[in-house]
C-alpha cells in the first residue's frame, strides 16, 4: 500500500511536466513565434517523427530489459514496498505518451498548416520533457536497483 505522500509526489511529478509544457506554449503564443515554430514543426515533423520512434523503441526495450531482469529480490522488494506498480506506470505513460507523439507527427506530415501543427508544439514538447524526465527515471532505478544488489549481496556474505 502506498501511503498519501507518495501519490502527491507521483501526481506532482506528471503534473510539473503537464504544467511546464503549457507554460512553453504560452510563451511561444505571447512572443508571437506561433505561426513561426508551427511552420517549422510542418517541415520537419519527418524528423520528430524519426526521434520519437527511436524514443519508443528505448523506452521499450528499457521496459523489457528491466522486467525481464527483474523477476528476482529486487522486485520482490518493489512490492513489499508498494512501488512496482508506480514503476509499471511509468514506463506504461511513457510508451503511450511517444506513440501518441509518433501518431500526432504522422499526422502533421499529412495535413499541414493547421491547427494540428500548432498543438504540435505542445506535444513535441511534452514528448522532449518527459524523455529528459524517463531517462532520469531509468538511471535513478538502475541505481536504485545496484545499491538494492550490493546491500542484499552484503548482508548475503554477513550470514555465512
Amino acid at each position: 500500500m502506498i501511503d498519501k505522500k507518495v501519490k502527491r509526489l507521483v501526481i506532482y511529478g506528471y503534473a510539473i511536466e503537464l504544467i511546464f509544457a503549457v507554460l512553453i506554449e504560452f510563451l511561444v503564443w505571447m512572443q508571437g513565434w506561433a505561426d513561426l515554430v508551427a511552420h517549422f514543426i510542418d517541415k520537419s515533423a519527418s524528423l520528430w517523427m524519426t526521434v520519437f520512434i527511436a524514443m519508443l523503441a528505448g523506452a521499450m526495450a528499457a521496459r523489457l530489459v528491466f522486467f525481464s531482469l527483474n523477476s528476482g529480490d529486487f522486485s520482490a522488494w518493489l512490492e513489499w514496498r508498494g512501488l512496482s506498480g508506480i514503476v509499471a506506470r511509468a514506463f506504461v505513460f511513457n510508451l503511450i505518451l511517444f506513440f501518441l507523439v509518433v501518431c500526432h507527427c504522422i499526422a502533421i506530415v499529412y495535413i499541414q498548416g493547421t491547427w494540428i501543427s500548432h498543438f504540435g508544439v505542445f506535444t513535441l514538447t511534452l514528448g522532449l520533457i518527459n524523455f529528459v524526465t524517463f531517462s532520469l527515471f531509468v538511471y535513478g532505478l538502475s541505481r536504485l536497483q545496484s545499491l538494492f544488489n550490493y546491500q542484499f549481496k552484503k548482508e548475503s556474505e554477513s550470514k555465512k
